[in-house]
């Protein structure tokens, strides 16, 4: 199954996670992806939405990966929950959960969840 990362995960790949939010970087890779605008890079480009293990977040409000309580590097995605998808409980309004842990300090977990 192709799994892509949204376009704000795309910039902190590319540019780093400080550049985040610079609206300029975001059309410079939808531009070097080939892509024309937004719209079209957004309707290609996506990552697979509901429960899954592992892959690329599908971040309902945009990205919400906070630090590692140690390191405070971003942490990476190791299990989405999509609400009532696979276990009977809504995150919010058919939101999605986020179980993300650090790649350096193995035992730091966090959970975070958004609703649309």
């Amino acid at each position: 199954m192709e799994d892509y990362p949204q376009l704000e995960d795309l910039v902190a790949l590319v540019y780093g996670w400080d550049k985040l939010g610079n609206e300029t970087l975001e059309d410079e890779v939808i531009e070097l992806l080939g892509f024309e605008d937004l719209d079209d890079f957004c309707d290609r480009i996506t990552p697979v939405e509901g429960d899954k293990l592992g892959g690329y977040p599908e971040w309902v409000q945009g990205m919400e990966c906070p630090g590692c309580p140690i390191c405070q590097k971003p942490m990476r995605q190791v299990f989405q929950l999509a609400s009532k998808d696979n276990i009977p409980y809504s995150f919010g309004d058919m939101g999605t959960g986020h179980i993300l842990q650090c790649k350096s300090h193995k035992h730091e977990f966090v959970f975070v969840w958004a609703c649309s």
